[in-house]
């Protein structure tokens, strides 16, 4: 599970106002894109609200206009995050489909996906701890049922037929979830390649 870190409660974290127009999209997406920098790059704590909005040239008035403070940037950011996971499974997932890979290249495919999707060791853990509202919640378990139903579906064309599978899909999904939000893990040039290893052992035998 998601822990804050922080001294801010999820219940301070929601946005205080979605933008609307189009001038006002293109403010949040700078902000959001500034404060993807600085977090990657400084860390929270060294990262204020201050930062942001020097760097994306706008009064810090105008980011409390979005964001209330530093926790709910956090959370955007996450939020923006989960989106372009979203867009990048959604291709994933019909392209499988049709071609159908045996377990080991299913296993390959799918581990590095969602370690290229999480490649900021430092920004992807700050995330991982971000304060969680109800709409982030949603958002990661919508992610994790397509990604459990996908593997699901593999295993059971591979000639799965066990009652467990979707339960041994579930521990599998989230052991490497937690794994590729270790920073200091991740950022191992091994990482990725034992997560494949991992997997391909753990599902084997029950697909074989």
């Amino acid at each position: 599970m998601l822990e804050c870190d922080n001294s801010h409660s999820w219940r301070n974290a929601e946005p205080r106002k979605r933008p609307r127009q189009e001038r006002s999209r293109r403010l949040v997406a700078s902000l959001l894109d500034e404060a993807t920098r600085l977090f990657s790059e400084r860390g929270y704590h060294a990262t204020t609200t201050n930062h942001v909005a020097e760097a994306a040239g706008v009064s810090v008035g105008s980011l409390y206009q979005y964001f209330p403070n530093k926790d709910a940037l956090v959370v955007a950011v996450a939020e923006r995050h989960l989106d372009e996971a979203m867009a990048e499974l959604a291709e994933l997932v019909p392209l499988l489909r049709a071609e159908e890979p045996d377990l080991a290249d299913l296993c390959r495919i799918l581990v590095t996906a969602v370690a290229e999707m999480n490649d900021d060791p430092q920004l992807d853990e700050l995330l991982w701890r971000a304060p969680r509202t109800a709409a982030l919640d949603a958002r990661l378990d919508e992610l994790r049922k397509i990604m459990v139903d996908e593997m699901v579906w593999h295993l059971q064309r591979l000639g799965d037929t066990s009652p467990q599978v979707g339960t041994r899909v579930r521990i599998l999904v989230s052991s490497v979830e937690a794994c590729v939000h270790d920073g200091r893990l991740i950022a191992d040039e091994h990482a990725t390649d034992e997560l494949i290893r991992m997997c391909h052992t753990y599902l084997g035998p029950a697909a074989d």
